[in-house]
């Protein structure tokens, strides 16, 4: 909603686009982990990984996991 909101009106478009032409590398996309990583020390733990989500009980992730197994 925020993106559309910004993007959504021509002048801001405009600016955003302009923004992005300047400073590309600001604008690449990153996983949660990596963006984590980088920028959220408060979540990492004393050797500078971030903790990976245990995934649910009967979820397919967890039933998937199994079969690879």
């Amino acid at each position: 909603m925020e993106a559309y909101s910004v993007l959504s009106i021509r002048e801001s478009r405009v600016n955003y686009d302009l923004m992005k032409k300047k400073n590309p590398s600001k604008y690449t996309e990153v996983s949660e982990a990596v963006f984590i990583k980088e920028h959220r020390a408060d979540l990492r733990d004393v050797s500078g990984n971030t903790p990976k989500a245990k995934h649910a009980v009967g979820s397919y992730a967890e039933e998937r996991l199994a079969e690879l197994k």
